[in-house]
């Protein structure tokens, strides 16, 4: 028998490519003799004895690679509890072997992963890697293991950890970490961080913690054409994100830090920085968002308010054409949307959170000379702010949407002001913003409408501006009478909003555009609505059908 394990270990030692056929097939027949008792480990490792203390820098890690592949892939279940515990005595002293540092570091992982495994000598090998690894000047390679011993430690004795070496495992990771640059690497790395976040007290480490990783930030990897790991640059960005967000005490480091970002004239890196801000503000407790409300506020209006807002039936088409668009500088702007909306979803409770709700409250006071004001330039900007805020949640809905729409209706109630087709047909879209917030929440969230909702307090000016916007405005105003047409449309859209007898007015109303306007682009959209309204509510379009004339009559058949 000895003389078959010496072929194979001597098989071993000649190999040119460890990875090579003759090499894995000498590690599978000793794993297999091991396996079936037909060769003790210990008399395995006095075989190897001579090779494992050989002065030559070749011989000595070659054999101890025979040494960690065996154990590598040995079942898991097959070590005594004695001999896992010598071996990782034999392992420690071999770290202060710099030619042996990644078969040592493949050795200890196999051991950690070990059925016996007893986490008394936990101490030895995460103060080995503490006090005796230098990750200067090894290979990526290398410095993969030193990552998976950790990673296999907190999979085998988490608990155990916690409770005993807390500090010590974090003071380890911080320093396996340090100046790390392969992609597979890091994306260990950034998912160790996580984990140590999650599961350890960081308190104390909370500054290396965020330098740890916030170092890499802004990540510009491009993964090159042949990539063995095929780890993309986006997938370290989203690792680094959930180490950045990862726990309430980095925000005194991250949101400072990542709003000086935002000065970035680089599109990608505002996007990146944004995307980063979105899921911190998602992550942290709503007492450490309170602390930064203002700051935040004020850094990430100018993202929206000083953009041109592109054209679109509604606030999903609006952040569906934004996020699909051509150049990541008009991706930026529905992530800033999205913030806002984090940020409102941190109004929980409406009996208690003062200061979320007075924040809430200052964004739109700071808004409001734009809100009420149709012909600013920042009108629109301002109602898709306050429409994304709004349809968050329906604490803020039912805080804010009274105050919006009173604001938005300034020029209707205001006789001093010229009421001119351009504020009308800016008006009408800023209030479908609001619609949309509605829709959002009660039709897409499902949520119950309570009869007292605050919206309705507001439902009579909003079909009395449909209304006036379609029968009273000169057929000329194309753009105008269609807005109406798709709100008319929309307002049929919205659970528990209209009665059937205000249903029945607007539907009257499509009918009178249809039998007056002349214009093709008015008629047709007038048709359509009247179209899709038959389809959720037929006997109210059958009804109207009946005291039609027939000319009409024929042309909505042929449509429904």
């Amino acid at each position: 028998m000895s003389l078959d394990v010496k072929s194979m270990i001597n098989q071993y030692m000649v190999a040119t490519d460890l990875n090579s056929t003759q090499a894995t097939s000498s590690v599978n027949t000793l794993v297999h003799q091991i396996e079936n008792k037909q060769l003790s480990l210990l008399n395995f490792i006095k075989l190897l004895g001579d090779y494992l203390t050989d002065d030559s820098n070749t011989v000595r890690p070659k054999s101890l690679s025979l040494l960690s592949s065996t154990l590598d892939t040995i079942k898991f279940d097959k070590l005594q509890a004695k001999e896992v515990d010598v071996l990782v005595s034999f392992y420690s002293s071999k770290m202060e072997d710099p030619q042996c540092t990644k078969e040592t570091l493949k050795g200890i992982n196999a051991l950690v992963s070990m059925k016996m495994f007893r986490p008394s000598v936990l101490k030895v090998i995460l103060s080995d890697l503490k006090e005796k690894y230098e990750s200067r000047g090894q290979l990526a390679s290398t410095r993969y293991f030193a990552f998976l011993i950790l990673q296999s430690i907190m999979e085998a004795k988490l608990e155990y950890c916690q409770t005993n070496f807390n500090d010590l495992f974090v003071e380890t990771f911080l320093h396996v970490a340090k100046n790390e640059k392969d992609p597979k690497n890091l994306m260990i790395s950034f998912k160790l961080n996580k984990a140590i976040s999650d599961n350890f007290n960081v308190d104390k480490f909370s500054e290396d913690m965020f330098d740890s990783v916030y170092c890499y930030f802004p990540i510009s990897f491009r993964a090159p054409e042949n990539d063995p790991y095929k780890i993309t640059g986006d997938q370290l960005k989203q690792a680094l994100r959930d180490c950045l967000s990862a726990k309430s005490i980095y925000a005194k480091d991250s949101i400072p830090n990542l709003i000086e970002k935002l000065a970035s004239t680089s599109p990608t890196v505002k996007l990146d920085v944004l995307k980063t801000l979105n899921q911190c503000i998602d992550n942290y407790d709503t007492k450490t968002i309170e602390e930064y409300w203002i700051s935040l506020w004020n850094s990430l209006k100018f993202e929206i308010l000083h953009k041109e807002i592109a054209s679109a039936e509604d606030l999903a088409a609006l952040i569906k054409y934004y996020k699909e668009g051509d150049n990541e500088s008009e991706r930026v702007i529905p992530i800033a949307w999205n913030i806002f909306q984090s940020m409102s979803n941190k109004y929980t409770d409406p009996k208690g959170q003062e200061s979320v709700r007075d924040y809430l409250i200052l964004i739109v006071d700071e808004l409001s000379k734009y809100l009420k004001d149709s012909e600013d330039t920042k009108s629109r900007q301002s109602a898709v702010i306050m429409a994304s805020i709004c349809s968050a949640n329906v604490n803020s809905f039912n805080l804010l949407i009274g105050k919006v729409m009173k604001l938005l209706i300034t020029p209707i109630s205001d006789p001093e002001q010229a009421f001119t087709i351009k504020k009308q047909r800016t008006l009408l879209s800023n209030v479908s913003f609001m619609l949309d917030a509605y829709y959002k929440l009660f039709n897409t969230d499902g949520l119950f409408v309570e009869h007292n909702n605050p919206i309705f307090e507001y439902k009579d000016i909003i079909l009395t501006m449909v209304n006036q916007s379609l029968l009273a405005t000169s057929n000329v105003e194309v753009t105008l009478r269609c807005l109406a047409i798709k709100i008319i449309g929309k307002l049929f859209t919205l659970k528990s909003f209209l009665t059937t007898e205000e249903r029945q007015l607007l539907v009257q109303t499509l009918s009178e555009v249809l039998l007056e306007d002349d214009n093709v682009n008015t008629f047709k959209q007038a048709l359509f609505s009247l179209n899709s309204i038959s389809k959720e509510h037929p006997s109210i379009v059958l009804e109207f059908l009946i005291f039609s004339p027939p000319s009409l009559k024929m042309c909505l058949l042929s449509t429904l």
